[in-house]
Parts: C-alpha cells; sequence; structure tokens
C-alpha cells in the first residue's frame, strides 16, 4: 500500500477512537454528496481538503501506473466530493474534473473525454481567464480530444495558440512547452499533415532527451508518438526503430506503466 493511500484510508475510513462529524472529524459518512448543506463541509472539516487531495494523488498514482480504471474510479471519488462540498468552479473541483477526463481519455473512443474537457475549459476560462494556465492546459487537453474526434480544424485552433502562448511564457524548453509541441505535431500527423507533423515530435522528442533525460516518461512518450507518426506517413521500418529503442528504454524499469501512443497531458 502506498502511502498516499495509507493516508486516504486513515481519513477517511471509521475506525476504533475517530470522532463524529460533529467533533471536528469526519467519516465517509459525513462525506456523501447531498444537498447544499455540504458546501459547508469545507469550512466545518478541516480535513476534507486534504481527503480530496489524497484521492486525487491517488487516482495520478494509479494512472502512472497504468490502472485507469481504478484511476478514474478514485478521480470520480474525489470529484463527486470537491463537487458537493466546494462547488462546480471551484480550482479543486476543475482539477479534478481534468483530471478524470485524462483517466477516460483513449484515442479511438475520445468523445466521453472531449465532453469532460470542453466543461472544464469552459469553467476555467470563465472564471480564470483565456490565457490563465490552467485554462491552457484545458485548452490542449480538449485540443487532443477534438483531434482523436477527427475534429482537426477546431483542434489546431484549440493547440496552436497554447503552443504560441507557452514558447512565449515559459520558453522553449519547458515541459507544458513541450508536450504542447507534441500535441500539434500529433493533430497534424492525424490530419495528414506528416511534413509538419514529424517535424514538432521529432523536436519535441529531442528536446525531452535534452532535458528530461533519454529514459524518461515524457521522452519514452514522445518517442512512441513520433513511431506512430512515422508508421502513419507509410515508413514502417523508421518506425519500429525507434518504437524497439523506446521497449529497450522502458525495459530497464525507469518507467512505471505503458502510456499510449497518443500521449495523455500530465495531468496538472
Amino acid at each position: 500500500m502506498s502511502q498516499i493511500e495509507a493516508n486516504w484510508k486513515l481519513l477517511v475510513e471509521p475506525g476504533p477512537g475517530r470522532g463524529a462529524a460533529g467533533d471536528g472529524e469526519f467519516t465517509s459518512g459525513a462525506l456523501v454528496p447531498g444537498g447544499g448543506e455540504n458546501r459547508r463541509l469545507g469550512k466545518e472539516f478541516p480535513g476534507l481538503l486534504e481527503a480530496v487531495r489524497l484521492a486525487d494523488g491517488m487516482g495520478l498514482e494509479l494512472l502512472e501506473l497504468g490502472d485507469r480504471a481504478g484511476a478514474e474510479e478514485r478521480m470520480r471519488e474525489a470529484g463527486k466530493l470537491s463537487f458537493a462540498a466546494l462547488g462546480p468552479a471551484h480550482p479543486l473541483t476543475l482539477r479534478l474534473l481534468n483530471n478524470l477526463g485524462c483517466c477516460v481519455f483513449r484515442p479511438r473512443d475520445a468523445a466521453k473525454a472531449r465532453t469532460v474537457f470542453w466543461d472544464v475549459w469552459e469553467r476555467r476560462d470563465g472564471v480564470l481567464g483565456g490565457m490563465h494556465r490552467d485554462t491552457l492546459r484545458s485548452a490542449m487537453n480538449l485540443g487532443c480530444a477534438k483531434s482523436a474526434c477527427q475534429d482537426h480544424g477546431e483542434a489546431e485552433k484549440l493547440l496552436a495558440p497554447v503552443l504560441e502562448e507557452w514558447s512565449r511564457s515559459l520558453g522553449p524548453l519547458h515541459r507544458d512547452t513541450l508536450s504542447a509541441t507534441e500535441n500539434l505535431g500529433l493533430c497534424f500527423i492525424v490530419s495528414g499533415d506528416h511534413q509538419r507533423g514529424l517535424g514538432l515530435i521529432a523536436q519535441a522528442r529531442d528536446l525531452f532527451e535534452r532535458t528530461c533525460g533519454s529514459g524518461s516518461r515524457e521522452c519514452v512518450g514522445a518517442s512512441r508518438s513520433l513511431a506512430f507518426a512515422y508508421l502513419t506517413a507509410g515508413e514502417p521500418d523508421a518506425a519500429r526503430e525507434i518504437q524497439l529503442r523506446a521497449d529497450r528504454t522502458e525495459d530497464l524499469g525507469i518507467l512505471m506503466g505503458e502510456p499510449d501512443l497518443w500521449p495523455d497531458e500530465v495531468p496538472n
């Protein structure tokens, strides 16, 4: 059992000596989403935010391990609590919805994730503004989902401004900038613009290797994206060589789990 999971169980599972909710502590029964009175939980029970964040941390840990079903369960659990206690526009609720979208996202079945990402993007845009970093991350997620749903024009309209803004504000070597570069490249690949797509993905892979290391999750994920790009562009030999190199790196035990060919944005 991980430390995050141990802390979560300590917080929410009733046990000997645990006080009732009215005593300033809470049990799992006190956290069942319901009427508007639950919106007061954040103030009445200070441990609520910690419990929700721990559930979120557990979900991210499971996602990292490749257990998407377990991660989705934890994200939904935490999201319901945050929604009921803090409201739909609270930054923590929006973070959990974003991470839930990452759990349910599949390249070949992206409609469900697209709905989640759209909701988060609209809410963040209204609360934080369009140029806030969290809003831009949501725009990138939504762009990836739209591209996977074959809505390439709308995807590019979302992804290109994110890359432009992050290149300006975060710099060309920042992890978020490189993720945006890779995702825009994938958008071009699946829309048929192979030359631009290969150039961007190769650039992201090389810079991830330089800044994060060849065995990092980011570099291996970008290598898999590059293999997918070459395969889509009709160059299977190049794709196979890149894919085998990425697989050998992962076999060294540097990474845990297996990322999809289409890279999910690292949840924020």
